[in-house]
């Protein structure tokens, strides 16, 4: 859009779009018509939102992932005392019946 309605470079363009996306706005460069601007306004709406939902479901997967890797630990912590007392259960039983 800005390569051809404001007459700017391709790296202009990537260059005012990564400081837009990123909210840094040096105000190096800016648009100078009213429709530039107004896409420039969408743009930002979009954009932030955009980058803060994929942070967001990143963010949910991390810590789903830590969630249940934190399951399984508990979940062999689990499995290891169900062993321990089917054993102890078995030789408690051996005893009072007498072998």
């Amino acid at each position: 859009f800005y390569c051809a309605y404001e007459g700017w470079s391709i790296l202009d363009t990537i260059y005012f779009a990564t400081v837009t996306l990123m909210t840094v706005g040096y105000g190096d460069i800016s648009p100078r018509d009213a429709i530039s601007k107004t896409f420039t306004c969408v743009f930002a709406f979009l954009a932030v939102g955009i980058i803060a939902t994929a942070l967001g479901i990143l963010m949910g997967a991390l810590m789903d992932a830590e969630a249940l890797k934190k399951l399984q630990v508990e979940q062999e912590s689990l499995k290891d005392r169900a062993g321990w007392i089917a054993v102890r259960s078995v030789f408690l039983i051996a005893t009072i019946l007498g072998f």
